[in-house]
């Protein structure tokens, strides 16, 4: 269900990143954004509790600590303050480090300059400059300097940002990808209560998954094909261009 106040998880927003990072190098770290309840836009249902769901089932079943997990619901996730945790993680993460952000909300795609945009929680109706140009989220990818980071985004996507896919991947090699819910397209929010149909099956799929280890194209195949299968959605999976992909991969391993 929705919160009513904000970081009623105990967990650190954006403005104790900096606290959240201080353990030794080499562990997951999780930043999550969702919003519900937007100032100017319509509300979703399920975007906080479908990242309060994904959290649960990694630091529960997966090597993430709740001590590393960084959470921005609703009035929180102006922003500013999205802005400000990604600057912050760009100065305190370790190389050794690895990072997956989760961003449950709005998209807004400009078919005339081709640009698409995350709407954070105070954006007004058609003010460009009050959203997050995806570019500006890939810049940040690209200038955190983790092992492996993993962008899951359940909104609207530019797949123009994705690299062609190549046939094998290392652990060893850095790695910077992304795995949205649809392509240049409307996404279903779900049922209210429930989960949108992209977290559902991700978090399904993680919570039944036996292996040990866990490469994240793996999720993204059978995720995505399960996706594409029940709804008119075509999800979107893949390296980053440009943006220090040395051919790895983010790996989920289960506690």
């Amino acid at each position: 269900s929705d919160i009513s106040g904000p970081n009623v998880s105990g967990r650190p927003y954006g403005s104790d990143v900096k606290s959240a990072l201080q353990a030794s190098s080499g562990k997951n770290y999780l930043l999550v954004i969702g919003i519900n309840r937007y100032r100017n836009w319509n509300t979703l249902h399920n975007a906080v509790k479908d990242c309060q769901d994904l959290s649960d089932v990694l630091t529960r079943e997966y090597q993430f600590e709740d001590d590393n997990v960084i959470t921005l619901f609703n009035e929180e996730a102006t922003r500013e303050n999205i802005l400000e945790t990604f600057e912050q993680l760009q100065e305190t993460i370790s190389p050794d480090d690895n990072l997956l952000i989760y961003y449950a909300g709005h998209g807004y795609y400009d078919s005339y300059s081709e640009l698409g945009y995350w709407v954070p929680v105070e954006a007004r109706q058609n003010k460009i400059p009050d959203f997050i140009r995806n570019s500006t989220i890939h810049d940040y990818l690209r200038t955190i300097n983790t092992k492996h980071t993993f962008l899951i985004a359940d909104a609207c996507y530019a797949g123009s940002l994705f690299a062609t896919t190549r046939g094998a991947f290392e652990e060893d090699q850095r790695s910077r990808w992304a795995f949205t819910s649809g392509d240049i397209e409307k996404v279903w929010d779900g049922q209210p209560g429930q989960n949108s149909p992209f977290a559902s099956q991700l978090i399904r799929f993680l919570h039944n998954n036996r292996k040990d280890k866990l490469p994240a194209n793996e999720l993204i195949d059978a995720v995505g094909n399960i996706v594409q299968r029940i709804t008119a959605q075509t999800p979107q999976g893949s390296p980053l261009k440009r943006a220090g992909d040395d051919g790895g991969i983010f790996v989920f391993y289960r506690k």
